[in-house]
């Protein structure tokens, strides 16, 4: 939003029989309000997810015959049959024109489902999709990741779980490439990503390359395929949306070890799970994988996002950089012991989520329940980790 600029508050007008302009201008609304998920299914409110936090959209429930027009207009007249016809649910993109200069973009799931006593319902999830990526203070990124973000070849893995804005971390240190450090380095930076969520018009034009970004499915079938398309094409800094197999694993430690810098991100918790995961992909050769891993890993940053008691909300990050020395020593550790000592090591230097998400917690800025989100506690665990008498209060 420009500064300056009023933010709509929901809920929305969305009348009946509404026509294709009516639900664009509810989809301009809720964008515009700061929604990261709307959710329009058969027999229930619109729901917008704004700041981790769901409300409804709309002060009406919409009719199941309304979804179904929805998704004929941001799919086409083809998607009721095709749900109708048992597909495992529709994945689709649609644009909405703002003004001459700006373009709204979402990601959308249509599924066919139950919803109350609904039985051939529909339930479609739009994500919005954000034009230019924040910056790295936006962020809050701590300076220890901050000094060790851009290595000249390795990779770093930026992990988390659905929706802990691992993209948005790295678009944003894609901003700092073009913007802040271009007069630092120039780079051709090569992304591959499932689905492109941010673009970067405008950034560090005439001074690099603007970024080429392949979306799998539309621009390629698969990210294992893009290690060999970025050697062909003499990329600096390749990004990997997400490594799923240990064809992409292999793809990422080839791109590292042939003097890339490279990004990659993984569905894990913690660096030390990261670790785990990566050499559990290959499952004919760990130990080889292991070693490979050792020889090009640089950094691993885990996020997690909670919403505080401000209605903000916070990312968390826990992280630890794999500097030559920890990388020696490690080598002399059998693999099966690297993740106990890579957990230890994170509590030591304060950068395990537990520190992060107590520090919060005593200064008031987020609840007992969040605090258990982060941490994976029991609530006795929490109770007793912080100090809290629950009888008498802290």
């Amino acid at each position: 939003m420009p500064e300056g600029m009023d933010v709509p508050v929901p809920p929305f007008a969305l009348f009946s029989n509404f026509s294709k302009s009516e639900l664009e201008d509810f989809l301009i609304k809720s964008f515009k309000s700061g929604a990261s998920d709307i959710t329009l299914q058969s027999g229930d409110y619109p729901w917008l997810e704004i700041k981790r936090n769901l409300v409804p959209g709309a002060e009406r429930k919409l009719e199941d015959a309304e979804v179904k027009k929805a998704l004929n207009f941001l799919y086409n007249d083809t998607g009721v049959g095709k749900l109708a016809k048992g597909e495992d649910g529709i994945d689709f993109k649609t644009e909405i024109l703002v003004d001459r200069n700006t373009t709204y973009r979402f990601r959308g799931n249509a599924t066919a489902c139950q919803v109350g006593d609904i039985g051939g319902g529909v339930s479609i999830t739009l994500r919005t999709i954000p034009g230019l990526p924040p910056t790295l203070d936006d962020l809050g990124i701590e300076q220890e990741i901050r000094d060790n973000l851009f290595p000249r070849e390795g990779v770093i893995f930026i992990v988390g779980p659905t929706g802990s804005g691992k993209s948005t971390t790295l678009a944003a240190a894609n901003r700092e490439r073009l913007t802040v450090r271009s007069d630092i380095e120039t780079v051709k930076i090569l992304t591959f990503e499932d689905p492109i969520e941010f673009v970067y018009t405008g950034l560090g034009e005439g001074r690099m390359p603007a970024p080429s970004q392949v979306e799998m499915g539309r621009h390629m079938e698969n990210f294992y395929k893009a290690g060999r398309n970025a050697m062909r094409r003499k990329g600096h800094v390749i990004i990997f949306g997400e490594v799923r197999d240990e064809e992409t694993a292999e793809s990422v430690f080839e791109m590292a070890l042939t003097g890339h810098s490279t990004y990659a991100t993984l569905h894990a918790d913690t660096p030390a799970k990261t670790i785990d995961r990566l050499v559990a992909l290959f499952e004919n050769d760990r130990a080889a994988a292991a070693n490979k891993l050792l020889s090009v890993i640089r950094m691993v940053v885990a996020q997690k996002l909670v919403r505080g008691l401000d209605g903000k909300v916070y990312g968390l990050r826990s992280w630890l950089i794999f500097d030559e020395a920890l990388r020696d020593h490690l080598a002399t550790i059998d693999p099966s012991k690297w993740s106990a000592l890579i957990d230890k090591l994170t509590v030591d230097r304060g950068s395990d989520f537990l520190s992060k998400a107590t520090t919060l917690f005593k200064a008031g800025r987020i609840s007992l329940d969040s605090f258990r989100t982060v941490t994976s506690m029991s609530h006795a665990e929490a109770v007793k980790h912080l100090g809290i008498d629950e009888k008498g209060g802290d």
